[in-house]
């Protein structure tokens, strides 16, 4: 067995995207812009080991599908307000030079970003077919269905009390 290193990886990237930019007199620029994308791969490129091999050396197109980084939406939105103190501002404009050095100049900023959350997928960290132990990609194989996989994902509240009751009167 042999492991080949190449740069064989297949992107592909598309994406829309659309910006406003604004710059007011009194200070205040505004920014925003949105971002529209689909990312499509065959290697992740997430590996800290630079070496991520396939699943099926005869198939690369099994892996083929959207990418661990792909955000379908993303929003920004920036601003900045130069605030209004120093030489030739609305306050402090007869300060001196090192006065005007200490208040003048100060920006205000903001930024904002709403994104839709990267794809989930569930991938069996133990390799399987002819990869075994090499491959950390692989779907997962199970019996059960989307509704029995539904009810073990997501984020569970622990009863804490009853568990904290029971160890108590286990050792009673």
């Amino acid at each position: 067995m042999a492991d080949l290193l190449t740069n064989s990886a297949k992107f592909r990237y598309n994406a829309l995207q659309a910006e406003i930019r604004r710059r007011f007199n009194q200070g205040l620029t505004f920014q925003a812009n949105y971002t529209f994308q689909k990312l499509l791969t065959d290697a992740p490129g997430t590996g800290q080991t630079r070496f991520e091999p396939l699943i099926d050396n005869a198939n690369r197109e099994a892996e083929y599908a959207i990418g661990d980084l792909d955000t379908t939406h993303v929003f920004n939105l920036n601003a900045i307000y130069e605030l209004p103190i120093g030489r030739g501002k609305k306050f402090g404009s007869d300060s001196g030079p090192w006065l005007d050095r200490l208040i003048g100049g100060w920006q205000v900023t903001s930024i904002l970003r709403i994104d839709s959350e990267a794809p989930f997928s569930i991938t069996d960290p133990r390799g399987t077919l002819n990869r075994a132990g090499r491959s950390g990609r692989q779907t997962a194989m199970t019996n059960l269905t989307k509704d029995q996989i539904k009810e073990l994902v997501g984020t569970f509240r622990t009863p804490v009390r009853r568990l904290l009751y029971q160890s108590f009167s286990d050792q009673s």
